[in-house]
């Protein structure tokens, strides 16, 4: 299997025996420039880089397995409840300034997934902001 980096920052791999369409993968990197998650554009399920299933984005708000509204997911940003920036995609827009981006760690094998209970209402969104929030240090954000 071969991979490339394309223009918009997102890895993709083409060669998938079987594959007609390739796979593309967002890459989420925390406010120190540490590769945080990852995550399949055709899945709705955040891994962290280690493996473990964490999230699940739905429209534009993540939650956690178990639940609970934990913040959005907007213009490839991971923002908490106040709107302050958790966490940033290559192709992020807007939102805080970005740090250099460490070199990234070798990844974990995909771990199961636990089972989603229901959800949360979401709550009202609230105005989008530069900040980064002190969530956004590692996985703090998903254990929240």
């Amino acid at each position: 299997m071969s991979t490339r980096q394309s223009s918009i920052g997102r890895i993709c791999s083409s060669d998938i025996p079987g594959s007609i369409m390739p796979m593309d993968e967002l890459v989420f990197w925390d406010g120190a420039g540490q590769v945080v998650a990852r995550k399949d554009e055709d899945d709705d399920v955040i891994f962290l880089w280690t493996g473990e299933p964490v999230a699940i984005v739905d429209d534009e708000s993540v939650f956690a397995f178990d639940g609970r509204h934990l913040g959005w997911f907007l213009d490839g940003w991971i923002r908490d409840h106040a709107g302050d920036c958790v966490y940033f995609t290559d192709d992020a827009s807007g939102g805080a300034r970005r740090p250099h981006r460490r070199p990234r760690p070798a990844r974990g094998a995909r771990r199961p997934r636990p089972r989603r209970l229901a959800r949360q209402a979401r709550p009202a969104r609230s105005a989008r902001t530069t900040r980064w929030s002190e969530l956004s240090v590692g996985p703090a954000f998903f254990r929240q």
